[in-house]
C-alpha cells in the first residue's frame, strides 16, 4: 500500500505514560504526518520529505490557545522520530532525506530475520504472532520487535486495505554505551488502519490560525498582494462554535475599489454607496433617490480615521490581510483547493486564517477568530475580479451622474491628435486610452475623476485624432464633506471650462498613455474643446434618513427591554432606513455597533439611560420632523378631537404618529397645557379652519403632518402637459398634501412672489416633459404605497381658497388663551372670557 493512516495508542511502560496517536503516510507525496495526545495536550509532527521541511508543533494547555511551533530544513535536523519513519538517502548527488516505504514502517523489515510464532488471540481476534531481533547502530539499540497480525480473510475498511493488518507491535531492548545503558518497552495498539491510493494534499498542512517561528526554503509561499483595482462579493458570516443555527449572522456586500483612484463603492441590499476620498464626500443611492453627504469613518469596508483624517483602507487592510501572514500549507476552502496563510492582530486579540487559490492565486476568504469569546467571522470571497471595472460592458460603477441635478451637467467633446507605437488598430486599446484622458482631464482641471464621466469616443485614423465625449457634472450647494488627505476641491462648470481650454490653446494639454502589456503607448495632443447642454434626464435628492433622528455619539444601552429586532447592517444611514420603514409598528429608538455592524432597534419611547460605549451610537427619533409647525395657530375641531396628555409637544408628535384607533393628521399643543389635541383633520384640509391666539398669552402651536417626506425633488425643473389643474398654494406641504388619490407627481414655481402647484395624474405621467427652470422644482412620488395614505377620498382643493368659516369650540386651555388674545386685541367681550376660564377650570375668580 502506498498512503494509508492508523491510529494507535502508545504505552510507554519504562517512562509510564500513554499517548494517542494517528498516522499519516503517503509514499507518493513523500510526506509523513503524526498527531499526537498526551494528557489532553495535542502535538504535531510533519515531516515533507518533498520540500526538505520538518515542523513540530504543541499547543500548551487543552483549550489551544497557546502553542510553540518550530519549522525547520528536513536535512538539518535530527529527529527520534526518523526512527519510525526513516532518513534514507534521496537518489543521486541529493541529500534530501526520503520517507521509508511503507513495508519499513508498519511491517517488519525485509532486511531482519523474522520468526514465525504461529497464531493466538488479542482482545478475542485471531492473529498471527511475528518476531524480530533488530539493532539500530546510530542510536545503539537493540530490541526485540514482536508484530500481530490478523489472520487472513477478515472484513477490513476500504478495498486498498489488505485483509492482513498490524494489530499490536511490542518493543523491548536496551539503548546506549556500556555502563550508560537504559532499558525501554513500548507497546502500540493500533486501532484503525486504512489504506489508500494517496491522501490529499491538505492532510499534510498546519493546523488553522498557526504562525510557527523559523522557515524551510521550499516549503513557503508568500500571501499575494491584491491588485489596484478589484471587486468583488463579499459574504460576511459571524458565529462561534457553540453558536445557535439561528443566531448565525450573515451579511452580502458588492466591493468596488479603485485605490489608484482613490474610489470604494459598496452594494448592499439595495442601497449603492460611493465613497470619493479625493474630496471626502460619500453618495448613497437608493430607489428613491440620492443622498450625498461626508464620508463616515464607520464604513467599515473601505474607511478609518487617523489624526482627524478620514482615510481610504489600504488594499490589505480591505481585504483584512494587513500584517505578516506565514504559510500553513495546502488547504481545502469551500471545497476548493487552496493554499493557506495565518496571521496575528495582537492590537486585537485576534487570530487570521487567509485562504487563496493554488492555481492563479486569487483570494478566497478571511476566517477571524477573537481568542477570548472564541467566535469566528468567515469574510467569504466570490466573483474575484482583478479590476473594478466589469468587461462585458463600458458601464462605470462609479457613475453619480444620478446624483447631480441635471441642469449641473454639462456635455463635452476633447479632441486629440495622437500618435501610437502600437502598429495595430487603436480601436483595441479605447476604455485603456479613455481611462487615460479622464485621469489627465481630472489631474489638470484639479478635480476628482468622479466629476469626469465617461460617454462614447470617435477615431479617425487618417487624420490620427482620437475625439473623446464625456459629461462634466458639476458641483452641489451646500456640500458637506469630510476631511481627506490631499482633499480636492468640488470644481465648478466655469472652473472645468477655463482650466481646461487654456490647458488646451496653450499646448500644455499632453500626455502619454500606456496600453497593453508590451511597453506599448500613445502619445496625445489637445487639439480643442467643445461643451453642450447635456440631455435633460431629472434625478431626485432627497435628505437623508438619519435627519430624522437626534444623535449619541460613543454612547448605547447595554440592554433594552423591549427589542423589536436586531439586523446586521453596512451603515447607521441603512439602520435609520429600516427604523422608519418600520416606525409604524413601533420603532422609536435604535443604536448601531460599528465593531460588529449589529443595529438594534426598540419600541422605548423616552431617551433611556445611555452608557458611554466606545465604538457604539444612539439614536432617537425626532417626532416633530414629521410635522410642519404654525405657531400662534390652532384648529378649531371638537368633533373627532382626542385629548392625551403631554408634556411637550415631542410627546404629543409620538403620540400622534402612533395614534391607532383613527387617523391622526395634526395636534395642537400650548406650552403651559399638560395635554394636547388630536385631530383627523389637516391645516391644508377644505375643512379646517385655523384661528390665531395671539402673540401676547400663551403660546399655541398647531402641527399638521408633513407631506412633502414622500416625494423626490428636482430642483431647477419645470414639467409641462397641456391642461394641468394649477393652485395657487401656501408652501410646499400644502401643495404635497393636495397631491394624493390618483396624483403622481407635481412641480412647484416661484411666480412673482405666488407659489403656483401644478398637479399630474398618474395615467399621465408617460407623457410629462421636463424643461430647465431656475424658479420651479417637480416633486415626485415614485411609489404610491411610500405616501401617508389620507382618509378622505374627497378631492382636495386649496385651503386658502375652500376653508369654512363656520366657528367651532375648542380644548379648555386653548381657548382660555384664545379668550384672553380677543380681550387684548378688542375684538372680544370680557365677561365670555371669563366664563369661559371658570368654565374650563382656569380660574376660579378674583
Amino acid at each position: 500500500m502506498t498512503a494509508f493512516t492508523v491510529e494507535y495508542r502508545a504505552n510507554i511502560l519504562d517512562k509510564k505514560y500513554t499517548m494517542r496517536a494517528k498516522e499519516y503516510y503517503d509514499f507518493q507525496h513523500n510526506k509523513v504526518r503524526m498527531d499526537i495526545l498526551r494528557n489532553g495536550i495535542r502535538q504535531g509532527v510533519l515531516f515533507d520529505y518533498e520540500d526538505n521541511t520538518y515542523i513540530l508543533y504543541s499547543y500548551l494547555d487543552t483549550q489551544e490557545t497557546d502553542y510553540v511551533c518550530q519549522i525547520q530544513q528536513l536535512d538539518q535536523v535530527k529527529s527520534d522520530n526518523f526512527d519510525i519513519f526513516g532518513f534514507s538517502k534521496g537518489t543521486g548527488s541529493s541529500s534530501i532525506p526520503h520517507v521509508l516505504s511503507s513495508q519499513d514502517i508498519l511491517q517488519f523489515a525485509s532486511d531482519q530475520d523474522q520468526e514465525y510464532k504461529g497464531e493466538t488471540t488479542l482482545d478475542g481476534l485471531n492473529v498471527t504472532h511475528w518476531q524480530s531481533c533488530i539493532s539500530w547502530q546510530d542510536v545503539k539499540a537493540t530490541f526485540t520487535l514482536d508484530y500481530y497480525f490478523t489472520t487472513q480473510g477478515l472484513k477490513t475498511l476500504g478495498e486498498s486495505t489488505p485483509e492482513q493488518i498490524p494489530v499490536r507491535a511490542e518493543v523491548k531492548g536496551v539503548k546506549g554505551e556500556q555502563g550508560d545503558r537504559t532499558t525501554f518497552h513500548h507497546i502500540y495498539e493500533y486501532m484503525s488502519v486504512r489504506a489508500f491510493d494517496r491522501l490529499p494534499a491538505e492532510t499534510f498542512s498546519l493546523p488553522d490560525f498557526m504562525v510557527c517561528a523559523g522557515q524551510s526554503d521550499r516549503w513557503t509561499h508568500d500571501l499575494p498582494s491584491l491588485p489596484e483595482s478589484m471587486s468583488y462579493i463579499l459574504e460576511r458570516v459571524s458565529g462561534g462554535p457553540k453558536i445557535n443555527k439561528g443566531q448565525v449572522g450573515i451579511d452580502v456586500v458588492s466591493v468596488f475599489t479603485d485605490a489608484k483612484r482613490k474610489l470604494v463603492r459598496t452594494d448592499h441590499m439595495e442601497t449603492i454607496s460611493i465613497s470619493d476620498f479625493n474630496t471626502g464626500v460619500q453618495y448613497i443611492i437608493d430607489q428613491n433617490g440620492c443622498y450625498p453627504g461626508p464620508i463616515s469613518p464607520l464604513n467599515v469596508v473601505s474607511a478609518s480615521e487617523e489624526n482627524g483624517l478620514v482615510k481610504m483602507k489600504d488594499r490589505p487592510e480591505v481585504g483584512y490581510l494587513k500584517g505578516q501572514f506565514r504559510f500553513t500549507g495546502p488547504k481545502l476552502f469551500r471545497e476548493i483547493s487552496a493554499l493557506g496563510f495565518a496571521g496575528k492582530a495582537p492590537d486585537r486579540g485576534e487570530v487570521l486564517q487567509a485562504y487563496v487559490t493554488s492555481n492563479d492565486r486569487k483570494l478566497l476568504g478571511v476566517v477571524v477568530k477573537n481568542n477570548l469569546s472564541k467566535l469566528e467571522t468567515y469574510y467569504n470571497i466570490f466573483n474575484f475580479v482583478d479590476t473594478a471595472y466589469p468587461s462585458h460592458d463600458d458601464r462605470d460603477p462609479f457613475d453619480i451622474r444620478r446624483c447631480i441635478d441635471s441642469n449641473k451637467i454639462t456635455e463635452f467633446d476633447i479632441t486629440v491628435k495622437y500618435e501610437s507605437s502600437y502598429e495595430g488598430d487603436i480601436k483595441d486599446w479605447s476604455a485603456e486610452i479613455i481611462a487615460g484622458l479622464r485621469d489627465y482631464t481630472a489631474r489638470t482641471v484639479g478635480c476628482s475623476v468622479l466629476q469626469i464621466s465617461k460617454k462614447d469616443y470617435h477615431i479617425n485614423a487618417n487624420e490620427q485624432e482620437f475625439q473623446w465625449s464625456g459629461f462634466f457634472l458639476g458641483s452641489i450647494p451646500n456640500l458637506s464633506r469630510a476631511k481627506v488627505e490631499n482633499q480636492l476641491p468640488v470644481k465648478t462648470y466655469e472652473e472645468f471650462v477655463s482650466t481646461l481650454f487654456q490647458s488646451i490653446q496653450n499646448g500644455r494639454f499632453v500626455e502619454k498613455i500606456s496600453i497593453g502589456e508590451g511597453g506599448y503607448f500613445v502619445s496625445v495632443v489637445g487639439k480643442n474643446l467643445k461643451t453642450k447642454g447635456a440631455d435633460y434626464q431629472p434625478v431626485g435628492v432627497r435628505e437623508t434618513p438619519l435627519s430624522k433622528f437626534s444623535n449619541f455619539n460613543g454612547f448605547c444601552v447595554k440592554t433594552f427591554s423591549n427589542v423589536q429586532k436586531k439586523l446586521v447592517l453596512n451603515s447607521a444611514y441603512e439602520c435609520a432606513k429600516n427604523c422608519l420603514a418600520s416606525q409604524w409598528m413601533g420603532c422609536n429608538v435604535f443604536q448601531y455597533s460599528k465593531s460588529t455592524k449589529e443595529c438594534t432597534m426598540s419600541m422605548h419611547e423616552s431617551l433611556p439611560a445611555l452608557a458611554r460605549t466606545p465604538g457604539c451610537d444612539f439614536y432617537i427619533l425626532k417626532y416633530l420632523s414629521h410635522f410642519e409647525r404654525f405657531p400662534g395657530q390652532v384648529l378649531l375641531e371638537q368633533n373627532d378631537a382626542l385629548f392625551k396628555q403631554a408634556s411637550t409637544a415631542e410627546v404629543c408628535a409620538r403620540q400622534c404618529l402612533q395614534e391607532d384607533s383613527y387617523k391622526c393628521e395634526s395636534f395642537d399643543f400650548c406650552d403651559e397645557e399638560d395635554r394636547c389635541q388630536l385631530s383627523t383633520n389637516h391645516y391644508y384640509d377644505k375643512d379646517s379652519n385655523p384661528s390665531f391666539t395671539g402673540e401676547q398669552v400663551v403660546s399655541c402651536t398647531h402641527y399638521s403632518r408633513k407631506s412633502l417626506d414622500d416625494f423626490t425633488s428636482v430642483r431647477s425643473t419645470d414639467l409641462t402637459l397641456p391642461g394641468l389643474t394649477e393652485v395657487e398654494a401656501e408652501s410646499l406641504q400644502e401643495c404635497a398634501y393636495l397631491c394624493q388619490n390618483d396624483c403622481a407627481m407635481f412641480s412647484s414655481c416661484l411666480v412673482d412672489q405666488r407659489l403656483v402647484c401644478k398637479f399630474v395624474q398618474a395615467s399621465a405621467v408617460g407623457n410629462v416633459k421636463y424643461e430647465y427652470d431656475l424658479r420651479c422644482s417637480v416633486h415626485n412620488a415614485p411609489d404610491a404605497k411610500s405616501k401617508i395614505s389620507k382618509a378622505k377620498n374627497s378631492t382636495k382643493t386649496s385651503g386658502k381658497t375652500a376653508r369654512s368659516n363656520s366657528s367651532k369650540s375648542y380644548s379648555g386651555g386653548a381657548m382660555a388663551g384664545l379668550g384672553i388674545a380677543m380681550v387684548l386685541t378688542g375684538a372680544g367681550v370680557g365677561v365670555v372670557t371669563i366664563l369661559l376660564l371658570r368654565y374650563f377650570k382656569i380660574w376660579n375668580g378674583f
